[in-house]
């Protein structure tokens, strides 16, 4: 488990400084294809109130803070599927990771997933686009760990 998972940032960040409003029209669950990702936010703040607006902001944070451990579950059964070269089970792990993150409101992360799971044909196809979705998933997570829920 990365040190971003395990560290606890002093320093809180506002949720409006690394999430934008979402038209509600337009969220990561409705699109058809995935979209490239410098046009998604990290967190999508529509998303995120959509699912925390009638929690306690420490309930919240409860929340969040399972997700690293979630996250890290999926991608173990996604490198065992690469390994195995099993491009169902790849696409299952692809899947979870996709839905937890979309529910999270993850735009990138959900964004990422999809595209593994929807658009890559084979094994070697999810192993080439590995980095990127580690990253975003990194990304993600510091900007999780950032999130102030009192806001």
């Amino acid at each position: 488990s990365p040190a971003c998972c395990k560290k606890k940032c002093p320093k809180k960040t506002q949720l409006s400084e690394i999430t934008r409003q979402a038209p509600s029209s337009e969220t990561p669950d409705t699109q058809q294809t995935p979209q490239p990702n410098e046009l998604l936010p990290l967190i999508d703040q529509f998303a995120l109130d959509q699912w925390s607006q009638d929690l306690e902001p420490v309930d919240v944070q409860d929340v969040l803070d399972r997700i690293p451990n979630e996250t890290h579950q999926s991608m173990g059964l996604l490198l065992r599927a690469i390994e195995s070269h099993d491009l169902a089970m790849a696409r299952r792990a692809a899947h979870r990771l996709k839905g937890m993150a979309a529910n999270l409101g993850a735009a990138r992360l959900a964004n990422d997933a999809k595209f593994l799971e929807l658009s890559c044909a084979n094994i070697d196809e999810i192993s080439a686009r590995l980095s990127t979705l580690k990253q975003t998933l990194n990304d993600t997570l510091a900007a999780i760990s950032d999130l102030d829920p009192a806001t």
